[in-house]
């Protein structure tokens, strides 16, 4: 029996993907930034938590590892700036072809 006293998951604001979307092209211009989607859901525990994926276009330049380990601070940022409290689990969708600089 689903227990009737559970608030159902506050989706994400149109504010939140506005931010994090400019944020991210911001950040990522000549990286192949294609597009951000934001999704509130549930984490494996239960807790409510946005789900960031980012996507990435092919680019002939390598993809500099730097700035996707960058990615979850300027989404918390962006997020923070839109007074979003929700922890954002961020996804990154690269093309299996893309080159990442430093790697062979």
């Amino acid at each position: 029996m689903e227990d009737e006293h559970i608030a159902p998951i506050r989706p994400a604001s149109t504010e939140a993907q506005r931010a994090v979307s400019q944020a991210l092209e911001a950040r990522l211009k000549g990286q192949g930034f294609e597009r951000a989607t934001v999704v509130a859901d549930e984490d494996c525990d239960g807790t409510e938590v946005l789900y960031v994926d980012v996507y990435f276009t092919l680019t002939e330049t390598p993809v500099d590892p730097h700035v996707v380990t960058e990615l979850p601070q300027i989404v918390r940022k962006a997020l923070e700036e839109v007074e979003e409290t929700r922890y954002p689990l961020v996804r990154h969708h690269f093309d299996e072809r893309q080159r990442v600089a430093g790697w062979r």
